[in-house]
């Protein structure tokens, strides 16, 4: 849900944008400086806005691992925004690392890589230690608090060609629909960054 608000809310000093938003703000920044303790990530100078596809631009240029350590700071960048502008704004940085080190390390598999002697490959052995839980069912769609502007986004993802898809609808506290896009992402790695495309489009959508 983001506010008809070209003014950036949280620093004041710019025009929101999804690249203000989730990297140029003073708070997402400090997220960045403070992971970076923890996690290898890229040079700043690599997160400049270089235009409207600033984000494919710096996916590409990364290998998995980064690739996937910057796309969840992002989201957290995101989450902190809305934490201010929604909630009481009492969200931390230093929780916020401490978030993304957990959710990382919950999320990926343990593995032990063996080396190959032959210095040809590297064999992954992985052990599962997660457990299956029942899906929860989606819940019914609800109005924002009169006005507001209600966004709602989701990405997919095709393995099988390395494509995937996004889409995006707002509507205002009465349910009228503002807007509504769907766009077809020619070279998407995995669902992560179609989710994150998603979630970027519907802020750039309602910043202009």
């Amino acid at each position: 849900m983001l506010e008809l608000n070209s003014l950036f809310s949280i620093c004041g000093r710019a025009t929101e944008d999804a690249h203000h938003a989730t990297v140029a703000c003073t708070k997402a920044a400090a997220l960045r400086h403070a992971i970076r303790e923890h996690w290898n990530l890229p040079p700043e100078k690599m997160f400049r806005n270089t235009g409207e596809n600033w984000l494919q631009l710096l996916l590409q240029q990364l290998d998995d691992k980064t690739r996937a350590k910057t796309l969840l700071i992002l989201w957290r960048s995101w989450h902190l925004r809305n934490d201010i502008v929604h909630n009481d704004g009492r969200a931390t940085i230093a929780e916020s690392t401490s978030f993304l080190r957990s959710y990382l390390t919950n999320a990926t598999p343990q593995s032990d890589v063996m080396e190959n002697h032959k210095g040809k490959q590297s064999l992954p052995t992985t052990t599962c230690t997660g457990t299956l839980t029942q899906r929860k069912a989606p819940t019914a769609w609800t109005k924002p608090p009169p006005g507001w502007t209600k966004v709602n986004s989701d990405g997919s993802f095709l393995q099988d060609n390395i494509t995937g898809g996004l889409g995006i609808i707002a509507r205002d506290c009465e349910g009228a629909v503002i807007f509504a896009d769907g766009l077809k992402l020619h070279l998407c790695e995995d669902a992560e960054e179609a989710e994150a495309k998603a979630a970027l489009q519907a802020v750039t959508r309602l910043a202009i």
